[in-house]
């Protein structure tokens, strides 16, 4: 039977009667009575509910993007999602965020987080150089009036830009200009060194022409250099006047005993130290030596060069790793020299004279901030506001700024600690206002290093911390009621207790004890002095906390490299964490973040094996999976782990950087794979081309040796990248673009300069020719 129409079909909701099969079923929109009602001439009332549904999840009207530059000022906001931005079909009037929910679903390892109901912000410093150009991050709306199943998503993209933050480097560390005595015609004339002075910028997308100038002012009576270059060509110098070899010998003539130097803690390998200089009264093959380290030949390289008419020995790097300041401060090195040819007495008639280099280590910002324990649990005893419930702190084994911690407190997990605040100095955890019993706050304190240079990364440690009341205490009671004669001698048996235990404690009395579940009587009663006593027996039994974080076995972010042979389902990192409580408070699970990344890799919950699902193509260079450790307790606990992927295209491949977008370069690969041949020497095969900003991209090769036709090791081929990164920059510099795909504004200033330069060297030309003629 047919009871009621209904026009909107999804709202109906049909209540079972008393927990037995209902009466009425929907079909369709109709409403129907399902069977056969005797209510023997009684009336009964039975309900129906029409229920509100969300047929629409809410979306975002656009796609959001940002650039900001590199070491951006960590809480910069990045944006903020306005409620124009978010529309939602169930909505008869303006979307308000009491009915959807913004959310970040991946935070490019902490990168990133979400503020608030709607402003996401940059939560550490980012280093162009060290890979930090372009994050992808997906936002989240869900809807909140049912349940969160209705989710919608949009991309905002973060790019990163380049800033002027490091220094240039010189392409030799000595430079040689060999001139014949009283010539003039080597005067005012410009000239290049032995090697061609050269030097490049470490930033990538910063092209501000480099300025050459000399250290000492008071040189430029002897030699001018050209403060900069011309496009694709090399420093030169000039000589100011000539020189008498028998009265002008080279400057560097005198043999110093001791050098003084400072050179910052692992300084790159061959970086230069220092040049020393010894002088042979002898002539020709007499006057010829080489220095010798007599002491830290694993820790530094001497090589002698013949510049002019002198030897000098030039100092280099050979062991960055063991340059550690913290470790040791000051070294001191010796330097030898070894006669070519038999020595017949002089000063040195054992063919050795030695020199002393101190050596002192400048500190770079190298540690991280060092808490003392892996994790915190602050109990407020005195709940007042203002009040410090705790100190945290964390020492840098650097020294000044580079040591010098500040403190900040971020949220971390669904609970809110609004009631918390940090001293950014002190590192004091103070009450802002008071708590309730339920309030329970867990929040991650942030260390972080302040170095003065800026081209220093600034480093931060992390530390969950967990903050709540003094847990309840409980305490059972049980009343109990006894007749006893007076003046009955001591230990009488008073009563015993329907259940004992041993944590059992009478609170104090003169009259009476606790032994065994018995109460017993410690002397005679007299009934005149007191006719009654009242007892207590208490026994505490404190309630159990979840108050340990799960701890990783290994603290430091892990790496792992991929490439097209990495196989699905091998098992590419394994990951092991502890919790010190008991119980289901110790069972631990394991979980992956972002969600994004669930179709690429999987972790075993139980086992923290991390094993690829599906190979990632991807155009970014790396990824940074997070690993969540969570325990089992209430409140739930858990600490995050940090694995950084590399993908690569595999084949033993080197990866190179191009100031260029991919289709620039793959339009002229034969012509870059021949050039690379040419400059490293070998047979160069470029293994792809990966765009990872508008006007950047990462080329991939691998390489075989000419003449065996031999593949080369990766590292083999590395070291061959890095003594050549010089030229292959220069190669690639041809192919810069800015992101319309036209020349840059640093080539249209050095094209710009140059033609000025040519129309003076005319005007130069047409006025000397006149005074010629004159």
């Amino acid at each position: 039977t047919l009871v009621l129409n209904v026009s909107d079909t999804d709202n109906i909701t049909v209540v079972t009667y008393g927990g037995s099969a209902p009466f009425f079923e929907e079909r369709g929109g109709d409403l129907y009575v399902n069977e056969t009602i005797d209510l023997d001439g009684n009336e009964k009332t039975i309900h129906l509910v029409i229920e509100l549904t969300d047929d629409y999840a809410p979306q975002f009207k656009k796609t959001f993007s940002k650039t900001i530059p590199e070491l951006t000022a960590i809480n910069t906001t990045i944006v903020t999602i306005g409620l124009e931005d978010i529309e939602d079909k169930d909505c008869q009037s303006t979307v308000d965020f009491s009915r959807v929910r913004l959310g970040l679903e991946n935070t490019a390892g902490n990168t990133f987080r979400l503020q608030g109901s709607n402003t996401i912000k940059v939560s550490r410093l980012l280093d162009f150089e060290n890979g930090d150009t372009y994050f992808a991050l997906n936002v989240s709306v869900r809807s909140t009036q049912l349940n969160d199943t209705k989710v919608n998503y949009a991309l905002l993209a973060v790019t990163v830009t380049d800033i002027d933050d490091n220094d240039p480097i010189f392409n030799s560390s000595v430079y040689s200009l060999n001139v014949t005595e009283e010539d003039n015609s080597s005067v005012l004339v410009w000239r290049e060194t032995q090697p061609p002075i050269d030097a490049y910028d470490q930033d990538i997308q910063v092209n501000d022409p480099l300025k050459f100038s000399l250290l000492n002012p008071n040189d430029e009576a002897v030699l001018k250099i050209n403060e900069t270059r011309k496009f694709n060509e090399t420093i030169q110098v000039q000589l100011q006047r000539t020189f008498d070899r028998e009265t002008e010998p080279s400057k560097s003539v005198v043999l110093k005993d001791t050098y003084i130097v400072a050179i910052a803690e692992h300084a790159a390998k061959g970086s230069s130290v220092v040049m020393v200089t010894a002088t042979d009264a002898d002539e020709g093959e007499n006057a010829e030596f080489n220095y010798t380290l007599l002491v830290h030949q694993d820790v530094f390289d001497i090589e002698t060069l013949v510049v002019g008419h002198d030897r000098v020995g030039v100092i280099t790097v050979k062991d960055s790793a063991a340059l550690d300041r913290e470790n040791r401060s000051q070294l001191q090195i010796t330097v030898g020299t070894q006669e070519l040819t038999t020595p017949e007495g002089g000063d040195c008639s054992t063919g050795h004279c030695n020199a002393t280099i101190n050596v002192t280590l400048t500190d770079i910002n190298d540690k991280d901030p060092v808490f003392p324990n892996n994790s915190y649990s602050l109990i407020v005893i005195r709940n007042v506001v203002n009040t410090v419930i705790g100190t945290i702190n964390a020492t840098d084994a650097d020294e000044g700024d580079n040591a010098r911690v500040t403190y900040n407190m971020i949220p971390y997990g669904s609970t809110v600690c609004d009631f918390l605040e940090i001293n950014s100095t002190t590192g004091d955890v103070i009450l802002t206002e008071m708590m309730k019993q339920s309030d329970v706050c867990t929040a991650l304190v942030e260390a972080c290093d302040n170095p003065s240079d800026t081209s220093q990364s600034r480093r931060c440690t992390r530390v969950p911390i967990r903050v709540s009341l003094p847990p309840d205490v409980i305490v059972n009671t049980t009343t109990y009621q006894a007749d006893i004669a007076e003046n009955l001698p001591k230990d009488t048996i008073v009563l015993q207790l329907e259940s004992y235990d041993k944590a059992f404690v009478m609170t104090s009395s003169n009259f009476f004890k606790l032994e065994n579940g018995l109460v017993l009587t410690r002397q005679p009663l007299d009934r005149e002095e007191h006719d009654k006593h009242s007892l207590f027996i208490v026994t505490n039994n404190m309630v159990n906390v979840n108050d340990n974080y799960p701890e990783f076995l290994n603290t430091s972010t892990k790496e792992v490299s991929l490439d097209n042979s990495t196989s699905v389902g091998q098992v590419i990192a394994t990951v092991t964490a502890t919790d010190r409580d008991e119980g289901e408070n110790a069972e631990l699970t394991y979980s992956l973040q972002p969600s994004a990344f669930s179709e690429y890799f999987g972790v075993d919950n139980t086992s923290g094996q991390i094993s690829l699902r599906q190979f990632p193509y991807t155009d970014l260079a790396s990824l940074d999976l997070v690993v969540t450790a969570a325990d089992g307790g209430t409140p739930r606990l858990s600490t995050i782990h940090t694995i950084k992927i590399f993908i690569g295209p595999g084949n033993g491949s080197v990866r190179l950087e191009a100031p260029a977008p991919e289709n620039v370069l793959k339009a002229d690969k034969e012509t870059i794979r021949s050039e690379l041949s040419k400059i490293l020497g070998v047979t160069v095969k470029l293994e792809g081309i990966t765009q990872v900003t508008p006007s950047r991209s990462f080329v991939y090769i691998s390489g075989k040796n000419a003449t065996t036709d031999e593949s080369l090791t990766k590292d083999k081929l590395q070291e061959l990248v890095d003594k050549h990164l010089a030229e292959i920059d220069a190669l690639f510099e041809r192919y810069r673009q800015d992101e319309n795909g036209v020349f840059s504004p640093a080539l249209i200033a050095l094209i710009v300069l140059s033609a000025v330069l040519l129309i003076a060297l005319i005007i130069a030309i047409f006025f000397l020719s006149r005074k010629n003629k004159k």
